[in-house]
């Protein structure tokens, strides 16, 4: 486990009784999400995989105030996290 997935776990225990606490970190999550996606779409050499990337980038929105965050954005994060880390790596960078 990464440790932007170790933080993404410890910031859900921490604030699963507040609401608009985690909806705003899982906001500012998926802004970060994002912008690193972007920059890997950018660095991505192969056509077909960057048109899917660029699909997964208009899947990823942030949550209006009248959502609850549940578990299934949980997982979406970490799963974000772990293609942004996979990207990364195919694409050199570490």
């Amino acid at each position: 486990m990464s440790p932007k997935q170790k933080t993404i776990l410890k910031e859900f225990i921490n604030s699963v009784d507040s609401t608009s606490t985690l909806r705003d970190f899982y906001n500012q999550e998926i802004k970060n999400i994002r912008e690193e996606l972007n920059t890997q779409i950018d660095k991505t050499q192969n056509k077909a995989v960057k048109i899917k990337l660029q699909e997964i980038f208009k899947l990823i929105k942030e949550l209006d105030k009248k959502y609850t965050i549940k578990s299934e954005h949980l997982v979406d994060l970490l799963q974000y996290h772990n293609l942004l880390e996979e990207l990364s790596k195919a694409n050199g960078q570490i």
